[in-house]
């Protein structure tokens, strides 16, 4: 049993907290922005440090050292290193496109799939494995506050359900995203939570009671009935 749990602790640190670690570190005197190199696609950014702030232009200093002048349609607000990784993204002190991008990239480098973003989960498909579906993760996510714990599904569904109970009403979860992006793996794992509480007798009715609908093109919906 102590070995089980120190492997799930070791899972629920490896693979759902972020870990700083070798990061870019903003220097407290200087200032940085996301600008896009590349006008032509609106969808790539670059990191540059802050020369001079105009009212229609500012001067960055790209990486490679060299001195470019930037529109400001183009540009972002770079947020202090200390916001990166972070677990909500509501906390970003800059909330814009590129800041966002940036904060899902460095987790998902460090095969942490879950974000927040205020009341809703990000989730981005690893396409492999991790060891986050198990009864023993399940069993950290029990009762817990969402704050208490790092983002997952087992935290919404876990909420739903004790919505449901306190509520006594009905409560379902809206799970959209591409063709390929994990709706229909999210929906079976998370419709593992209700499943899993309750007294043994129960579970097969609350099995019967979760509704999933993978077979749509852009979302699934999971159902938690009474």
């Amino acid at each position: 049993m102590a070995v089980a749990n120190e492997r799930q602790h070791a899972d629920y640190q490896r693979y759902l907290k972020f870990r700083k670690d070798d990061l870019f570190q903003v220097p407290s005197d200087k200032k940085f922005a996301w600008f896009n190199p590349d006008p032509k696609d609106r969808d790539t950014f670059a990191s540059a440090e802050v020369l001079k702030e105009g009212k229609d232009e500012w001067v960055l200093r790209t990486d490679e050292g060299r001195s470019i002048t930037v529109k400001t349609d183009f540009i972002s607000p770079r947020n202090p290193a200390k916001f990166d990784g972070v677990e909500d993204m509501s906390e970003l002190g800059y909330l814009n496109e590129a800041g966002v991008l940036h904060n899902l990239r460095l987790r998902y480098n460090k095969d942490v799939i879950y974000t927040y973003s205020g009341l809703f989960l990000v989730a981005i498909n690893p396409y492999k494995r991790f060891p986050i579906y198990t009864d023993s993760v399940i069993d950290i996510y029990k009762g817990r506050r969402r704050n208490e714990v790092a983002p997952h599904i087992f935290a919404i569904a876990d909420g739903a359900y004790r919505s449901m109970l306190g509520d006594k009403l009905n409560q379902s979860i809206l799970i959209t995203g591409e063709s390929g992006a994990g709706k229909t793996e999210n929906t079976k794992k998370g419709s593992s939570v209700p499943y899993s509480r309750g007294r043994k007798s129960l579970r097969n009715r609350v099995r019967r009671r979760v509704i999933g609908v993978p077979n749509l093109a852009s979302q699934s919906y999971l159902g938690v009935l009474r």
